[in-house]
């Protein structure tokens, strides 16, 4: 008689650990602390929020699951480790990432030039990606056909191999800022990677940027591909400035303007080159 209340107090702590409530809109709330926690509460119908902590999942498939969302709180982070292969892999699945930061365990590690995989979508999987922050990333449509990727309001940065590597589906990027990326990790030069390019599998998808930012990658260009047709992608309302490092050519204009009569009223004053970046420096989002 003297288990019972032992008993009692121990499933007590186990349902205080993850609380479940339902949802108006038919998913199941379950609350996630750990990352067994997370993997575990991964089912249809059904919203993990996570804490304000870092989550060291290393890997995580989600595979045939149905209306599943991961909501973060504020100072939430999901770290990964996993280098060449996807972070998060999903099969089959309708999933929303909402309030999240994605980005290389350790974060304060070297992250560029890292290939480091963010997300995989395949066999007619749906990702939505909303107010989140991804770091050192690849986002990829490249596994299957019928894939659909929505990104709003997230910021991209730091990543050397570029955003978007997509051959088939669908992926809308919307109020999402690219900033800091396209760098090598030891020297920091620009590498030849465009921001979005088109994977060897086949180019059938279609790419739009709407009321975009790309600004300080070290991109010069924007789209590639390693196939002779391009498929399709739109950019709507976007805004790009400052996608690469300056060159030696580049101070030839100025230096000619000084040292011609054409600035012999110029006076006290300092002609910055440099591409805009000391008005961007301390601004960053």
């Amino acid at each position: 008689m003297k288990k019972f209340p032992a008993i009692l107090f121990a499933l007590c702590m186990l349902l205080a650990l993850r609380p479940v409530t339902a949802h108006a809109e038919g998913q199941t709330i379950v609350h996630a602390g750990t990352v067994e926690e997370l993997r575990s509460a991964l089912a249809d119908n059904t919203k993990i929020v996570l804490e304000g902590t870092d989550y060291s999942i290393g890997y995580l498939g989600v595979d045939g699951l149905n209306n599943v969302t991961i909501q973060g709180t504020e100072g939430t982070r999901i770290l990964t480790e996993y280098e060449g292969n996807f972070a998060l892999d999903i099969g089959n699945s309708d999933v929303v990432l909402e309030d999240i930061s994605i980005c290389l365990d350790p974060p304060e590690g070297s992250w560029h030039d890292t290939e480091l995989f963010i997300v995989g979508l395949n066999a007619g999987s749906r990702l939505t990606l909303r107010n989140c922050r991804i770091t050192g990333c690849l986002l990829s449509c490249a596994i299957g056909e019928g894939c659909s990727l929505t990104v709003k309001d997230t910021v991209f940065s730091g990543c050397a191999q570029g955003i978007m590597d997509m051959c088939t589906g669908e992926a809308l990027f919307e109020n999402c800022t690219f900033s800091g990326s396209g760098f090598g990790r030891e020297d920091k030069k620009p590498l030849d990677h465009a921001i979005a390019w088109r994977g060897s599998w086949g180019n059938d998808g279609t790419l739009a940027f709407v009321n975009c930012v790309f600004e300080n990658n070290g991109n010069a260009g924007f789209m590639e591909s390693e196939w002779e047709t391009e498929g399709s992608y739109a950019l709507q309302n976007c805004t790009f400035s400052n996608n690469r490092w300056g060159e030696a050519a580049d101070l030839g204009g100025p230096a000619v303007f000084l040292a011609s009569a054409a600035s012999d009223f110029v006076n006290g004053h300092i002609l910055y080159v440099d591409g805009g970046i000391l008005a961007y420096i301390g601004k960053q989002p």
